[in-house]
C-alpha cells in the first residue's frame, strides 16, 4: 500500500489525538504530498550483519537508496 506523507501525518494525528504543526522535514504541508511510502508487509530483512528477521510490516520510500526499509512491526 502506497501513502503519501500527508497521509501518514493525518493517520498519526488521527490515531494520537494530536496536531502535528511542524513537520520536522523542513517543507510544506503541500509539499508532503509528493513523498511515497510503500507499506509491506510480511517482509525479511537483513541486517549488516548477515541476521535475517521477519517483520509483519516495513516502510520504504520512492528514491531511497537500494531496497533499505524501516521496520513498523
Amino acid at each position: 500500500m502506497y501513502l503519501t506523507a500527508k497521509e501518514i501525518k493525518n493517520l498519526a494525528e488521527y490515531a494520537l489525538g494530536i496536531t502535528i504543526t511542524e513537520n520536522g522535514l523542513g517543507v510544506e504541508d503541500s509539499e508532503l504530498d509528493d513523498m511515497d511510502f510503500l507499506i509491506s508487509s510480511n517482509v525479511e530483512v537483513q541486517d549488516d550483519n548477515g541476521i535475517i528477521t521477519n517483520h509483519r510490516r516495513v516502510v520504504s520510500c520512492d528514491g531511497c537508496d537500494g531496497n533499505e526499509v524501516v521496520p513498523l512491526s
